[in-house]
């Protein structure tokens, strides 16, 4: 998809586009004013054909002057303020020479934020060190790692790529980054699950899409880029590349493909044929671009997991801990931290979810729902009278999570609600007024109906309301009904 930014490039290359055929080339900026860190974009109108030799100039001392170019649609990022001028000297098609240009000025500095992709060789980032280099030379793991973190939410000011650079600057070693350093290092402060080992099994990557993972993988020989979704038939991986530039240059046998707004995929031998690629003329190289490989080229290249926890609880110390479920409940669920298994309220957890509120659903029928991942195929059934954690709501399906997999259940098998919209009183199962011993109580799936399991006294549950002479309640993450004889109210139990 397309994203605004480069909606909005696209329709500025089309303001800058000549009136008038045949007219004399001229050189067209895309503004008067900017800050420093702004994209300065400029095109060469009624160029075609021509090449350029460009020379930058601020209060009129030359600072840089390139070699000769064919690129008429340029773009320059200035790193300080003051009286800008670039001319191009050209050599037109038909070997004559012409000199054009434009001004703008550069006043204040840009406010560093977060961007969708990030270009590492826009000439912004010579300047920026990164241990003995720089983030434009070097730092192309450490933008990748800012992609992802991005893209998991985590969007304050120490994500950015020149303050990565700075927190991970160990990981640069001779030859580039030590990326299992640096993912390593980067998992236990921002809370991802990662391995040692690559992935290279074309199924395994497309069961890990499916559970929310992203992946950081040399893309060539050389550098590193994001791998952060895949198409809805699973044979193509989305990239987020900082410097398409060198893929290009060192790509071999890897098909390229740019998605259209229809969702078709376009194959590309050449970043000049994508509108919303700029093309930096300080560094001579593209800037950062998303676009599509084949999964079995990147599977080939193998993968380095990046796979943020869906689940995770608050600390005594106020800060989230990842954990694994292993039952979720309206009010109760069950977790395992550090290997050893929880029994917490439910309102001390957090899922990665996509709606303002916390949401749960709830599988009604007997027969359970099918889980399954994007292109439909299923993963497991999860059983009737289950409550699950909604990551993420569609239009005709819930994106849940069930035990340690993740998956879709179509709406029409699920209720969904919001967590705290439900009351609710807790309890214990009981026999004789005791919730002591070994005994086991039958919950069954409607009242006096079928069997929906047997559990021990004293196990906690949830009561939801009456109904024929039972109690509906909800037990170890399934729902189900009991004689009311078999539930202490907690504060009662002993």
């Amino acid at each position: 998809m397309r994203s605004v930014k480069a909606f909005m490039y696209a329709a500025l290359m089309l303001m800058l586009l000549p009136v008038f055929a045949g007219a004399a080339p001229e050189m067209v900026v895309s503004g008067e004013y900017f800050q420093t860190g702004d994209v300065v974009d400029l095109v060469i109108n009624d160029g075609e054909g021509a090449t350029a030799v460009y020379t930058v100039f601020r209060d009129e001392v030359q600072i840089f002057q390139g070699t000769e170019d064919t690129h008429l649609r340029v773009s320059y990022r200035p790193r300080t303020e003051g009286s800008y001028r670039i001319l191009a000297d050209l050599t037109l098609a038909d070997g004559t020479q012409q000199a054009v240009e434009a001004a703008f000025t550069v006043e204040g500095e840009r406010k560093e934020k977060l961007e969708d992709v990030y270009s590492q060789r826009d000439g912004w980032w010579a300047d920026r060190s990164y241990r003995t280099s720089t983030l434009e030379h070097s730092g192309c793991a450490i933008f990748a790692l800012s992609h992802a973190l991005s893209r998991m939410g985590v969007t304050d000011a120490e994500t950015m790529p020149a303050s990565l650079g700075v927190t991970y600057a160990s990981c640069l070693i001779t030859g580039g980054t030590s990326n299992v350093r640096l993912i390593s290092q980067a998992a236990q402060v921002y809370n991802y699950e990662t391995q040692s080992d690559l992935i290279s099994s074309k199924a395994a990557i497309q069961r890990q899409f499916d559970d929310g993972a992203m992946f950081s993988f040399a893309i060539v020989s050389g550098h590193i880029a994001l791998a952060d979704a895949i198409s809805e038939d699973g044979s193509k991986v989305r990239v987020v590349d900082s410097a398409p530039g060198v893929t290009q240059e060192r790509i071999k046998g890897g098909k390229r493909y740019w998605r259209e707004e229809s969702g078709a995929f376009r194959k590309i031998s050449d970043l000049s044929e994508i509108d919303e690629c700029r093309y930096y003329l300080e560094t001579a190289q593209y800037g950062g671009l998303i676009y599509w490989l084949d999964l079995s080229y990147v599977a080939q290249r193998g993968v380095r997991l990046i796979k943020p926890y869906q689940v995770s609880m608050h600390n005594a110390e106020g800060t989230e801990v990842p954990v694994k479920l292993e039952t979720f409940g309206t009010a109760i669920s069950q977790v395992q931290v550090n290997g050893k298994s929880r029994t917490i309220p439910t309102e001390e957890l957090s899922w990665r979810h996509t709606t303002e509120n916390r949401m749960t659903a709830y599988v009604t029928g007997r027969s359970g729902a099918a889980l399954k991942d994007a292109q439909g195929k299923k993963r497991t059934t999860v059983p009737g009278f289950t409550v699950l954690p909604v990551l993420e709501e569609g239009e005709t399906t819930v994106r849940v999570r069930y035990g340690t997999v993740t998956g879709l259940i179509d709406k029409s098998r699920v209720e969904v609600s919001t967590l705290g919209t439900i009351s609710y009183t807790l309890g214990k199962l009981a026999l004789n007024g005791s919730v002591s011993g070994r005994a086991k109580i039958r919950v069954r799936e409607t009242p006096g109906g079928r069997l929906l399991g047997e559990y021990a006294t004293g196990t906690q549950v949830t009561v939801f309301g009456e109904e024929d002479g039972s109690l509906a309640i909800e037990i170890e993450g399934r729902r189900g009904y009991v004689q009311s004889e078999y539930v202490l109210p907690e504060e009662e139990g002993v």
